[in-house]
């Protein structure tokens, strides 16, 4: 089992890191952007759980996983920064990407 944190944590790191690195900020606020949209679409489409369940994992899971990936290698590039890796070191923890 896979545990994945509330992304709106996730995103509000992000978000404050972004005046101290917009670029990187905005790539990561975009795909979680995607997440929100994909979970709207099941509330719009009123789909029951196990039709929430098989949408995120076709959907969601490739997203989370490339974001994962991507902020571990964000991460190791961003070491001199200590700003910036502060933020993204506290996202990575509480998403346990």
């Amino acid at each position: 089992m896979t545990i994945f944190y509330c992304m709106a944590h996730t995103r509000r790191r992000i978000y404050y890191a972004e005046s101290n690195n917009k670029q990187l900020s905005s790539y990561a606020l975009s795909e979680i952007t995607k997440l929100y949209a994909i979970e709207q679409a099941c509330k719009d489409e009123q789909l029951n759980i196990d039709q929430r369940k098989a949408r995120r994992q076709k959907e969601s899971v490739p997203i989370l996983k490339a974001l994962g990936e991507w902020m571990k290698e964000k991460y190791k590039q961003l070491r001199p920064n200590p700003l910036s890796l502060k933020h993204l070191h506290i996202a990575l923890r509480d998403g346990k990407s």
